[in-house]
């Protein structure tokens, strides 16, 4: 084992990334994935903590040595290390300083930053320059041993400035502004101010321990930048333990004149008293209700955008174009390409976790949208190539059938002969041949009874995909025959689901109906409203709805786009799933076919079982029984999305498929924790009351709005508040529960009062489908086909969220 796989297999919730891997330091509280792993030159596991904690800790942290970091003497040449930067000393601050003089001219401030002790460690030299903009240059002390300087960046964790007064002085509220100059403006005024080094996006390099459980006034310059800092300020302020109390201000809501781009120093610059200035300030912060750290959180999670680079290059794309070119989010595509590639591999394959425990290639998915979002013209292009194979098969079992009615009346007439001879004691003894009646082939369903599919099932062993625009009616037809209510057809799905023995009896069918192996991966859209109604807390607990994976992103109105999938990426998808057809079973003993079993390799299986175990106390973890259920199942269907995967790389490499590699795994279980995220907010939204979805519909609006929002355009969005009171209000309550603030935005470039805007305290990463390059298409459209797949101009484009709720 290499040392990179040896630090991942103790890292189980590792993610790749562009240069290898990310994930939460053990060292530290960390909240988000701080912890770079990537391998060396000559092999060696290189680890960096962004928020500053050190190899040793982190080793240590992780129950290794740092000579676990180092690959085994082999006796191999390793590739020469490159040459360091030659980093030039100085014997004093005054001479690095002094130095880039001689470069840049005379300096116009100079900051220094002490430690704990007092000790100068480094230095912030500015320089101001002609076009009124500014050049800032870090130099710091080297290390204590030595005491030299050089020109570059503190090492890691940086100390806060002014570091010995807050030290010294415990007891009183500390001012975080965005630079030296600022604090010291502050502290001219008798205030305990301090700032990290390093601009307005490194506040996380810094260490800011010495503000735990303070009081803490935030005073972020008045522009994006400023307010940007604040934000992460703050977050990093709640992580500590225990949490600072912190309140953030913004100087406009009392200089109004403050240009954009003002800070605290130019306030003070501006001619006030500073009695006056600090007087104000001080109302100010007194004003302002705290951040409190238990604020409270939203009833459904944030949403997350899909982790498109988890999927396999041939599905990326697809997904990707097909998101774009219908414009609904990437992770309603993706939803329905892995439920369609499992429909369609079915029972060629199933893996092989352990002896005992096989998974099928079978998923049931649901994509949760209002009407009127265009889920159908998903569900239409995903699916269509199946449609296509669909027809051919018709085609054909239409020809067979019309040289079977033939072929029958021949052998009819052919009977009515032998009879007649047999009677008369003449002409062969053998009865003529009965032909066979030919079995139509297909892979696709929609509207259809549990019976039918069962004979379709015999027909077809491979397995089915059932396709239905709405799933309620699905979900409706399980009581089609019930006297006494809902579930006589559950039983029967629930076998499907798991590819299980299947045997039907029913009064009006003829005999009893036997699948061996009934393999039905479904597929379908439902609207939220029609989730809730259908599954209630009973039907919940019946383990139908654990069993299907959920997608419902936030909506949004759907607009016009002018694009189209290319007619290469259609083409590829499809041609994908003609080549995992031809994946054949394995045959038993009676020459019947079987799934041939996919066992995981060393590798992948290592990896798995570290994420089974820290899902496992996940589970553990839920309280909500349905919830947990569904939880249960995602340790299987992770295993089936990595088959999937697994049969998708082998055809597309053309390569014999043997095991599930580690690079399978690794994705699947990077797709089934977003779906585990995505789980929480489907559930937590069927269990939300009417005022916690109207603050989640708030929410969700503003985030399409880019994280702010006026009375009048909430009033305007929003049809159920009548008054700019009642806006107003609305957005009161989000406030209180610690969900946002109130906030002046500058005025535009004609001038006018400042606008009083709704600001949500974390801003949620965008939903809309990427616009990033795509690669270039592998075939070329035909001289005489028109780029383009599948029509969507006729696709219904209401507004997406309906009800009282929709933008106008």
């Amino acid at each position: 084992m290499s040392p990179v796989d040896l630090i991942l297999t103790k890292l189980p919730d590792a993610r790749r990334a562009c240069e290898g891997w990310t994930a939460r330091c053990p060292a530290h509280n960390d909240k988000r994935p701080s912890l770079s792993i990537s391998e060396g030159d000559d092999g060696r596991a290189l680890l960096h903590c962004h928020a500053g904690c050190t190899v040793k800790s982190i080793v240590e942290s992780l129950g290794l040595k740092l000579a676990d970091l180092m690959p085994a003497k082999t006796g191999q040449v390793l590739k020469p290390k490159p040459a360091r930067k030659v980093i030039r000393g100085f014997a004093t601050a005054s001479d690095a300083v002094a130095d880039l003089e001689r470069r840049f001219g005379p300096r116009t401030a100079m900051w220094t930053y002490l430690n704990a002790d007092g000790e100068p460690v480094g230095v912030v030299v500015r320089w101001n320059t002609p076009a009124g903009g500014k050049d800032v240059r870090p130099v710091s002390r080297r290390s204590a041993a030595d005491g030299g300087w050089m020109i570059g960046a503190m090492p890691l964790p940086r100390p806060l400035y002014h570091l010995p007064d807050l030290l010294t002085r415990p007891s009183e509220s500390v001012h975080v502004v965005e630079g030296e100059k600022c604090a010291d403006a502050l502290a001219e005024l008798g205030l305990l101010a301090t700032t990290s080094s390093g601009g307005a996006n490194a506040p996380h390099h810094s260490e800011w321990a010495p503000l735990a459980g303070r009081d803490v006034v935030i005073v972020p310059d008045n522009d994006t930048s400023g307010t940007k800092y604040a934000v992460k300020v703050e977050a990093i302020l709640k992580s500590l333990t225990p949490p600072a109390r912190v309140r953030v201000i913004h100087l406009r809501d009392v200089w109004q004149d403050l240009l954009d781009g003002g800070d605290i120093a130019d306030v003070v610059e501006l001619g006030e008293s500073a009695d006056v200035v600090k007087a104000k300030l001080l109302s100010l912060a007194n004003a302002a209700e705290p951040e409190s750290p238990t604020a409270l959180a939203p009833a459904v999670e944030p949403f997350k955008p899909f982790p498109v680079d988890a999927l396999p290059q041939p599905l990326r794309r697809f997904v990707i174009e097909l998101a774009t070119s219908t414009g609904t989010d990437p992770a309603c595509a993706a939803l329905a390409v892995l439920t369609t590639l499992a429909g369609v591999i079915g029972n060629r394959v199933a893996a092989q976790v352990k002896r005992g425990w096989t998974e099928p290639a079978i998923l049931w998915g649901a994509i949760v949208a209002p009407s009127g979002t265009n889920k159908s013209a998903v569900l239409t292009i995903a699916t269509n190539p199946i449609f296509e194979m669909y027809k051919e098969c018709r085609q054909q079992f239409t020809e067979q059938l019309e040289v079977f009615e033939v072929e029958k009346q021949r052998y009819e007439v052919e009977r009515d002969r032998w009879k007649a001879a047999q009677k008369k004691g003449v002409g062969h003894s053998d009865p003529p041949v009965e032909p066979k009646s030919p079995t139509e082939e297909r892979q696709i369903v929609s509207d259809v009874t549990c019976e039918k599919l069962a004979v379709l099932l015999q027909d077809n062993p491979m397995g089915l995909l059932l396709v239905r625009d709405e799933l309620a009616a699905w979900i409706g037809s399980f009581d089609r025959y019930s006297s006494g209510g809902k579930g006589s057809d559950a039983p029967a799905w629930l076998s499907f689901y798991d590819a299980k023995p299947v045997l039907i009896d029913r009064k009006h069918t003829a005999g009893s109906i036997y699948v061996a192996r009934s393999s039905v991966s479904v597929l379908g859209g439902i609207q939220p409203g029609t989730l809730r109604r259908l599954f209630g807390v009973a039907e919940r607990e019946s383990g139908l709805l654990a069993r299907i994976l959920l997608v419902q992103p936030p909506p949004h109105p759907v607009v016009w786009t002018d694009k189209e999938m290319s007619f290469a990426t259609a083409t590829d998808w499809a041609d994908l799933l003609r080549s995992v057809i031809d994946i054949q079973p394995d045959t038993d003993d009676q020459g019947k076919p079987r799934p041939r079993l996919i066992p995981l390799s060393n590798d992948a299986r290592r990896r798995y079982i570290a994420w089974h175990d820290v899902h496992g106390r996940d589970v553990a973890d839920i309280d909500a029984d349905d919830l947990k259920s569904h939880f249960a199942k995602l340790k299987g269907i992770c295993i089936r999305v990595a088959l999937l995967f697994a049969c998708v790389d082998a055809v597309t490499n053309n390569h014999l498929l043997v095991d599930i590699g580690l690079k399978p795994i690794t994705q699947a279980i990077e797709v089934i924790d977003w779906f585990k995220g995505e789980a929480r907010r489907v559930y937590g939204a069927m269990g939300e009351d009417d005022e916690d979805r109207e603050s989640r519909r708030q929410i969700e609006l503003i985030q399409r709005k880019g994280g702010t929002i006026t009375v009048r355009s909430l009033q305007q969005a929003c049809r159920t508040y009548k008054t700019a009171g009642n806006a107003e209000n609305a957005l009161n309550k989000l406030a209180n529960a610690g969900l946002g603030r109130w906030e002046h935005q500058a005025s535009g470039p004609k001038g006018g009062r400042p606008k009083r805007v709704f600001r949500l305290n974390e801003m949620p990463p965008s939903t809309q489908p990427p616009s990033n390059a795509l690669p270039a298409p592998t075939k070329p459209p035909a001289a005489d086909q028109k780029p383009g797949f599948v029509d969507v101009d006729s696709v219904d484009v209401a507004a997406a969220d309906g009800g009282d709720w929709g933008e106008v």
